[in-house]
């Protein structure tokens, strides 16, 4: 019986020991996804961005938003698709106003302090 204790103990204190970095590995996979999806919405607004830039040298006519504003729509678009679920257009009209709200905030601030960054 004095046997069973201590090599239930140490039973007990393996696993609880295994966990540990069983969790921290899945926090950490889950911090790097996310990461990685807003790397990917910074490089597809920056893409965004500069295609906007060149339909307005060629069309004289319009205005471009702030980057921030092409990096919240394409980060909740990715949000969307990381989700696994079909998008309806609903989602996209909720991203849409989103990267609109964004795009009124930065301008109200640009309005506001001309010498702020976009």
């Amino acid at each position: 019986m004095n046997v069973l204790v201590p090599a239930a103990a140490a039973l007990a204190g393996a696993f609880v020991g295994s966990l540990g970095p069983l969790v921290v590995g899945i926090i950490q996979a889950r911090s790097e996804h996310r990461r990685e999806r807003m790397r990917l919405a910074a490089t597809l607004a920056v893409d965004d961005q500069r295609a906007a830039i060149e339909l307005l040298k060629l069309t004289r006519r319009g205005s471009i938003p702030p980057l921030s504003a092409y990096v919240a729509y394409h980060a909740d678009v990715l949000a969307l698709v990381a989700r696994g679920k079909s998008i309806t257009p609903e989602d996209m009209i909720r991203a849409r106003e989103r990267s609109r709200a964004v795009m009124d905030a930065v301008e109200g601030a640009q309005a506001e302090d001309p010498k702020s960054p976009q």
